[in-house]
């Protein structure tokens, strides 16, 4: 979980898990550079009427522009999500009837009972909304075979109330490296906000304390040292 934001950039460097995650990580502080000229997905509304594209939505099958190893198995796209988390297995549904729960973060269980789809790359999840519907962006830029994919969402807000924040995800070509990078918000969100930051993986894991500790991993707090 996390209680304030600050200017970070967090390192996932992958290795050839299957079921469990296994992985190297690292953080540091640097400059946030918002994306130029990103392309705005086009957002699908999760569970309309009852709620809008800036409240619950989606875009799914965006592309990396290569293949990107994610815990030993290879992903060309990736699926976005408003309320600040992607997917790499299948899209995100939309609903007329159930509300999908895609607000509901849990990295620890993340399954279909809650409308999500494993494994989960998680930079910010929680019950966000957009201020605009361009606010969620993607580009890919360099080249082969050190391309980078980058996801961009701008001045999220919390459901509950609280300050924009912005975010990037950031996926490298041929290391595979995963980096979760923040924009140095002041007063953030306010008293008693919070996120789940993490990765989790492909597997749906049982109620098992030890298999469900393997199965993800989640940051405990956004210090200059998480």
């Amino acid at each position: 979980m996390i209680k304030k934001i600050v200017q970070l950039c967090l390192i996932v460097v992958v290795t050839t898990a299957h079921a469990q995650v296994d992985y190297d990580f690292s953080a540091s502080s640097g400059s946030y550079v918002p994306l130029s000229s990103p392309i705005a997905v086009s957002l699908v509304a999760a569970n309309s009427p009852s709620k809008t594209i800036l409240d619950e939505s989606f875009a799914n099958d965006i592309p990396f522009g290569f293949v990107f190893q994610y815990n030993g198995e290879n992903y060309s796209k990736i699926h976005l999500n408003s309320n600040g988390f992607a997917s790499l297995g299948e899209g995100f549904v939309a609903s007329s009837t159930v509300n999908p729960l895609y607000s509901q973060n849990e990295l620890r269980s993340a399954a279909g009972f809650k409308g999500v789809i494993r494994p989960i790359i998680a930079p910010f999840w929680d019950d966000l909304q957009f201020s605009a519907a361009t606010d969620l962006s993607y580009k890919t830029e360099g080249i082969a075979p050190n391309r980078v994919f980058k996801v961009q969402w701008s001045n999220m807000i919390w459901q509950s109330g609280g300050a924009a924040i912005s975010f990037q995800i950031k996926i490298s070509e041929t290391t595979n490296v995963i980096e979760f990078c923040y924009a140095n918000n002041a007063a953030t969100g306010g008293a008693n906000k919070s996120a789940s930051i993490g990765i989790s993986s492909r597997e749906i894991p049982s109620l098992n304390y030890d298999e469900l500790k393997e199965n993800f991993i989640s940051l405990s707090n956004s210090s200059s040292l998480p």
